[in-house]
Formats: C-alpha cells, structure tokens, sequence
C-alpha cells in the first residue's frame, strides 16, 4: 500500500494541545472512523489551524489507528470525543511568526481547482483531508525553506551549511532526502492580482503577497521561494467540500492532533 498524505484542519484551542504534547498522538471523531482505518505508519500530514488560516507543521504517523478515550482534547460525558487516534512524530515545527498564511499558497493547491478562489477556506471545513502528494510538497517545501533559511541565519553560515529542522530533518542545499525542493518560481503580486480579478482579495490585498515574499526572501540568498516538488505518486482524494466521490466524507466533524 503507498503512502497517504493527509492535511488535518485543527481548531486553535485543539492545536494548542498538540503543540503542547509534543505532537505524539492525532485523535479523531466517530464521523472519521474510516479515515482513521486508512492511516498508516509512514503517511505524512500537514497541520492547518482554521483560525489563523495557516500551516504550523508536518508530522509522520508512526502507528495504525487504535480506540482511546482518555482525555486529551474535547472531554465530553463519555470521555474525548477524539477516540479514533494514532501516534505521530513531528517533522517540521515552525515558530509562530514563521506560519504560512495559506491565502498565498491555496489558490495553486490540485486539491482546490474545483472551487472560486475566494471560497477556498470552505474546502479546508473538514477536519480531516487526503491530498495530492503535489500539494503535500508545496507547503512542506515552504517549510522546509523556511527552517533553513533561519538556521543560516543563525549560524551566518553560506548555503552548503546544513540545518536541522525540529523532529530531525536534516536540511541541505537541495532539500531532504531527494524530496526535490524547487527553485523560486511564484509571483506573488500575480497570484494577487488574478485573485482580485475574481474578487478574492481588495486591490489593497495586492501588496500583500510582495509583502509576504519579501519577508520570506530575507537571508534566502539566491534560492528565492522553493515551491515546486518532483511530482510523486498516488493523488489523493478529490475536494472534500464535494464529497460524493468520497464515501467516507463527512463534513463538520472534529478532529485534533495531541
């Protein structure tokens, strides 16, 4: 069986537990069920918190899925509400200020083609999603970018240092492990423009994708925005928010990482 990538839509309060048990287990509600029988040691996932509309991390599931219904999340009269869980190891951790705001990196997501560009937040409803490998690398090179680019900061080292982003990922010049991170290659302020075209963002928005580059750009040396990855194998699901294709969609449920 290939690997699965998944992005979990966490609710704030429910990421805060996670970040703060050290990203080890990922529970889910009685509506996920099925999803949670299809996770396997190996499959990756991104963590998404509705809220703030960003991407904060990456963990690798580390085990099949189990019942449990100790507390841990969202306590209810027959104990969490997540029972359906499994362990995860954290991979890519970012700082706070370094989260990445999905209004600029959604609209090129294969898993939101279906929808208007101003409607993508309502695609990331669910709580729990299988992506497109494609997908899953474009924000994971994002994060990846991003630790790297702090470490030589931090070092004052050249491009050939490497860093180690949290969980262990060890970051060279070209990415981890043949993953294949991109050269820059996203035009933000177009990204906006089209955008506004379609009534997604004001014409004040505009500057705000030239603002977010160049604040990723500081210290990025001549690498620019890696965005691109090698397409792997194995798309993912169709869009969640059009769940026909999908027997086991449900809409609405929670679910949240531990």
């Amino acid at each position: 069986m290939g690997r699965n990538y998944w992005m979990a839509s966490l609710a704030l309060d429910d990421f805060e537990v996670t970040r703060d048990r050290g990203f080890s287990v990922f529970g889910m509600g009685r509506k996920y069920r099925k999803r949670a029988q299809r996770m396997q040691p190996n499959d990756r996932m991104l963590l998404y918190v509705k809220q703030l509309r960003k991407w904060t991390a990456a963990v690798n599931v580390a085990s099949p899925y189990f019942e449990d219904r100790s507390p841990i999340w969202n306590v209810g009269n027959g104990g969490d509400r997540y029972p359906y869980r499994v362990r995860t190891r954290p991979d890519i951790v970012l700082d706070e200020a370094d989260y990445i705001d999905a209004m600029y990196l959604a609209p090129r997501m294969d898993y939101l083609k279906r929808w208007l560009p101003e409607l993508w937040p309502l695609a990331f409803f669910d709580a729990l999603h299988l992506i497109p490998q494609r997908d899953f690398n474009l924000i994971e090179s994002e994060m990846k970018r991003i630790v790297r680019d702090n470490a030589n900061r931090r070092g004052g080292g050249g491009r050939d240092k490497p860093a180690v982003g949290v969980g262990g990922v060890l970051l060279g010049a070209d990415g981890v492990g043949g993953n294949g991170v991109g050269r820059g290659d996203i035009d933000y302020d177009d990204v906006a423009l089209r955008r506004a075209a379609l009534g997604a963002v004001s014409v004040a928005d505009m500057g705000a994708g030239a603002n977010y580059a160049a604040g990723r750009q500081r210290g990025a040396g001549r690498d620019g925005y890696g965005g691109r990855s090698a397409d792997g194998e194995g798309a993912g699901a169709g869009n969640a928010g059009q769940s026909a294709a999908d027997p086991d969609a449900d809409m609405g449920a929670d679910a949240a990482g531990g």
